[in-house]
């Protein structure tokens, strides 16, 4: 009676004599071929390799660097950033450099005012100084007419007023001055030019009642010789009462 044997995996077996056995042996041949194909018909087939996925093949698959929109985000900020920087740095250099030329300028108006202003007021000063006399008390007069004048100039003044008082006692001659206002004609070299314009009334034996007029000053002012006064003009306008 035929068995029936288990299905195999199309696996061939030959069976091999083994020396010393010959052709008068069939049942040791043919025991050892069962128990070959039992062996056999009882192995388990080796499982099949499982497919991996795709997910796992890609993680291992070479990375790049990869870029996402944040860092894109993140590198224009910073070009930003740098292009801002240097703008902000050549406005600064720029806005620096433009209050450093107005602070110079601001200087240059501010001294020049200021020696303006000196010379406006040693030129007011002398002014009235000079031109208010009285003839009980010429002394001060003379005081004043020569009061910060350069050597050179202060003797041509005592000079003009000796021939002056000759003139002055004989009138009992009164002048009062107030001063009407000051300007810079000129500046060079040192020397500053100022007009000053000095009211005056003046009283004498022949207009007891008095006389307005309005006196002008050109004074030249040496700031190289300590700020003295080294040139009067229009003294004799303002002595004449005119």
């Amino acid at each position: 009676m035929a068995t029936s044997q288990p299905e195999t995996d199309d696996v061939t077996v030959e069976s091999v004599d083994e020396p010393g056995t010959g052709a008068n042996q069939p049942e040791a041949s043919g025991t050892t071929a069962s128990e070959t194909t039992a062996k056999i018909s009882t192995a388990k087939p080796r499982p099949a390799a499982k497919a991996r996925p795709a997910a796992e093949k890609a993680d291992e698959a070479p990375r790049g660097i990869v870029v996402t929109p944040l860092m894109l985000a993140l590198s224009a900020v910073v070009v930003l950033l740098a292009v801002a920087a240097t703008a902000f740095g050549f406005l600064w250099q720029s806005a620096a450099s433009d209050r450093d030329d107005a602070r110079d300028q601001l200087a240059a108006v501010t001294a020049t005012q200021e020696t303006d202003a000196r010379a406006e007021d040693i030129a007011k000063k002398y002014a009235i100084g000079a031109a208010t006399i009285d003839y009980q008390n010429l002394a001060a007069w003379r005081t004043a007419l020569t009061a910060g004048t350069t050597d050179e100039l202060a003797n041509q003044l005592r000079e003009a007023s000796t021939q002056f008082e000759q003139v002055v006692v004989p009138l009992q001659w009164q002048s009062t001055a107030t001063p009407l206002g000051t300007i810079v004609a000129s500046t060079k070299d040192g020397l500053i030019t100022v007009n000053v314009f000095v009211n005056m009334i003046t009283k004498s034996t022949q207009r007891p009642e008095g006389i307005p007029s309005t006196a002008t000053y050109t004074l030249t002012i040496d700031t190289k010789q300590d700020w003295k006064i080294s040139d009067v003009r229009g003294m004799d306008a303002a002595l004449s009462g005119k």
